[in-house]
């Protein structure tokens, strides 16, 4: 019987069943995954003793609050034209009848079996029976399996293992169960374990599981010594680091830095015969062991740039300068902080000590490699204000090291202002890297004054020169849609749309000032100030190209009118500019809506109608900025995370429970997404919902679309509230084609099944 693990996946709504076999110590797809089961929001799936599947679904958003009985079904399916075997009477069964259900096709049924056999008193018959299924050859591999791990779940309790020990001990040397057995010396005396003492796990069987040549062998091997904490074992097991199986190698690592085995590390680690492979796998353990004895060993290795462990050994200290705080029990809430290496860093009694001897190592490097090994402090987030002082100071002179300090800067919710004067002055940004240049930006523009605007422009006509659309992307959303402070650069944007119009600083100051329009919380004298500018500038033809094609290039719709009408323009550059808006819009002038208005529906007519109407996706576009829905959803995967995601809702939901959601949106909150009421010590509250939360800040959205950023330190109270803040009559002002516009585009978000 093939091995085929099922999941159950939210987003493509459904049970899917995937076919696997072992490769090396791991596994592999071998085909493409089969929906088994379609369903809505699907939580959970089970099985029966009668080859039933019994598949869960959730109604509207998840939730971990009990929301009673009614709150989503089960679906029970069967077979086609199979009849199943009454299911026996485990109690009643003797032991070799429960040892005989183990040949079966049913799983279900031989689980059920082998929790009988351990409740009852051990029998020495059915010992020796199972030790004789369990070396049958001839039976199916689960069926040994079932035999094999009934014998060794006795030895849990320390008090069997040694008898436990005895029984598997002929089964080692069977290469077809060598890696089950392993995984069961795992198991025993695990009471032990708890007790915070070492395993009952026999050393001799666990190296020789550890040096054997098939990987899964000594992959289960090295779980099991680890689980059992057997020091012993370490040696062994770092014989596995770096090796060409990828997977053994991270568990091989994985398991020296769980134990704690520094020794075993350093012997691979500083051997002159170890590959790099073996090095970056010793590597990667140390940078786990948080222990005097590590930091002892590598601090030597720093004293002269050229030793080959120099580099190593940096960034092992690097990574070592922080640790993961002991968790207190507490939720890590909706938004953890994703950037990693820790989820909550803390500092330790060797941190001042490793960052005393960084500082000192960076400054014997030549300067052409000072800005890598600074970026291994940043990889490892290490503030630390006289080395990126120092960094400034040398960035001024050394334009190579402009990527290491944005990168360093990016992280900081204040950056230095000496610093963002050097990203700012940098030269030649046309030949620096996209993704350096869009980190520039992002740097640039958290430091919230007006006079980096024109450098952030800079950059990103720099970054649209290369055509380097990837980086372009986060660039042009972080000057954009994702800059909450837009409309304080109203007078710099102002100055620089007097530019040259076939310059494409003029382009993007534009796009600055049409995003400035298109803002329901925008500054109301910058809004009026920039609609201004653009009405008088849509007067020159030149112009009015320029504000055409921004439009298009930005997916701003709120200048179809206007565009309608340059389609008669007397310039031929002025209607070819409106005739491609509305090919690619697709804007059909003669179309007349006479759908009625959704304000003067109810809302079940309302309901009625547009599940009834078909819209136009590419209006429905529109209408998603229009109604600003864009404020607090993102429909691509790559955009930073504002509200629900959007991108694939439709696989979750159908057409008529989005549009009920909409209209309703207090009825089901997404989880996640609960509105939050947050007091400051200083008397003022922020009301919105947490986009994103690490140990020491909340980043919140409020109803008015704005950021707010909080140092925990300064909240007194958070109130989770029970209202949606998506605002009920978001719709009201549309008409009935508009909404199922907009319905038609959030569902071809999704892709089709």
């Amino acid at each position: 019987m093939e091995p085929c693990p099922p999941t159950c996946d939210w987003g493509t709504a459904g049970l899917w069943k995937h076919t696997v076999e072992r490769k090396g110590a791991g596994f592999v797809e071998t085909a493409k995954p089969e929906r088994f089961i379609e369903v809505p929001r699907p939580t959970d799936a089970d099985v029966d003793g009668m080859s039933r599947v019994y598949q869960a679904s959730w109604k509207g958003p998840s939730s971990f609050k009990w929301a009673g009985p009614e709150h989503g079904y089960v679906i029970q399916t069967r077979p086609k034209g199979f009849t199943p075997e009454k299911l026996p009477e485990f109690q009643k069964l003797s032991d070799p009848a429960l040892v005989q259900i183990f040949d079966g096709e049913s799983q279900v049924r031989a689980l059920a079996a082998q929790r009988v056999l351990l409740r009852r008193k051990q029998s020495a018959d059915t010992t020796a029976l199972l030790q004789t299924v369990a070396a049958d050859k001839s039976k199916e591999l689960r069926t040994r399996a079932l035999a094999l791990f009934t014998l060794s779940q006795r030895g849990i309790l320390s008090k069997n293992t040694a008898q436990v020990i005895e029984h598997l001990r002929p089964l080692v040397s069977d290469p077809t169960l060598s890696a089950l057995v392993m995984r069961a010396l795992g198991d025993l005396g695990i009471d032990l374990r708890t007790a915070g003492k070492l395993g009952g796990a026999p050393v001799d069987l666990l190296n020789a599981g550890t040096e054997s040549a098939d990987s899964r062998t000594r992959l289960e091997a090295i779980v099991a010594a680890t689980r059992q904490g057997l020091m012993e074992v370490a040696p062994q097991i770092a014989q596995s680091l770096g090796h060409n199986d990828a997977t053994l190698a991270h568990v091989a690592y994985r398991g020296i830095a769980q134990l704690g085995a520094e020794k075993s590390a350093f012997t691979v680690f500083k051997d002159k015969q170890s590959t790099h492979a073996q090095k970056r796998g010793a590597s990667l353990a140390l940078m786990r062991i948080h222990k005097k004895e590590v930091v002892d060993g590598l601090l030597p290795e720093l004293s002269d740039p050229r030793n080959p462990l120099f580099k190593h050994s940096f960034e092992i200290l690097a990574r070592l300068y922080h640790k993961e705080k002991a968790w207190d029990r507490k939720h890590w809430g909706g938004r953890p902080d994703t950037r990693g290496p820790y989820y909550e860093m803390v500092t330790w009694e060797q941190s001042e000590r490793i960052l005393t001897s960084l500082r000192e190592t960076l400054w014997k490097l030549p300067k052409d490699q000072v800005g890598e090994f600074l970026a291994l402090l940043g990889a490892n987030r290490i503030q630390d204000n006289e080395t990126l002082n120092s960094l400034i100071e040398s960035a001024k002179y050394d334009s190579s090291l402009i990527p290491v300090l944005s990168a360093q800067l990016s992280g900081l919710k204040d950056p230095p202002a000496k610093g963002l004067d050097v990203l700012a002055a940098a030269p030649a940004k046309n030949k620096m890297r996209g993704y350096d240049l869009s980190s520039i930006v992002k740097c640039l523009l958290n430091g919230k004054n007006s006079k980096y605007l024109s450098a952030v422009i800079d950059s990103i006509v720099a970054i649209e020169a290369q055509g380097n659309w990837t980086a372009l992307r986060p660039a042009k959303d972080l000057y954009l849609k994702n800059n909450g402070r837009i409309d304080a650069y109203q007078a710099e944007l102002a100055e620089i749309s007097k530019g040259k119009p076939k310059d494409r600083n003029t382009f993007w100051s534009y796009a600055g000032l049409m995003e400035i329009t298109g803002r329901s919380n925008a500054n109301a004298e910058a809004k009026a100030s920039s609609k201004d500018i653009i009405d008088k500038d849509w007067a020159d033809p030149a112009r009015r190209v320029v504000l055409i094609n921004a439009a298009v290039d930005l997916k701003n719709r709120n200048y179809d009118e206007q565009i309608i009408q340059a389609t008669a323009d007397k310039d031929s550059a002025v209607r070819a500019a409106a005739e491609r808006a509305l090919r690619h819009f697709k804007i059909d002038p003669t179309e007349v809506d006479v759908t009625p208005k959704v304000s003067t529906l109810s809302m079940e007519d309302a309901l009625a109608q547009v599940n009834g109407t078909k819209g136009v996706t590419a209006h429905g576009e529109a209408i998603f900025t229009k109604a600003a829905c864009n404020s607090c959803h993102t429909v691509s995967e790559d955009e930073p995370q504002k509200g629900p995601y959007l991108g694939n809702i439709a696989a979750i939901y159908p057409r008529n429970e989005l549009a009920e959601a909409i209209l309703n949106p207090g009825k089901s909150i997404a989880q996640g997404f609960a509105t939050n009421l947050v007091t400051l010590k200083d008397g003022n509250a922020v009301m919105g919902f947490i986009t994103s939360e690490t140990t020491d800040q909340l980043t919140m959205r409020d109803m008015a679309s704005q950021e707010h950023i909080l140092a925990k330190a300064d909240i007194t109270e958070r109130t989770k509230m029970p209202n949606s803040m998506m605002p009920a009559g978001l719709m009201h002002s549309f008409s009935v084609k508009e909404f199922a516009s907009l319905l038609d585009y959030i569902v071809g978000l999704s892709p089709k099944k």
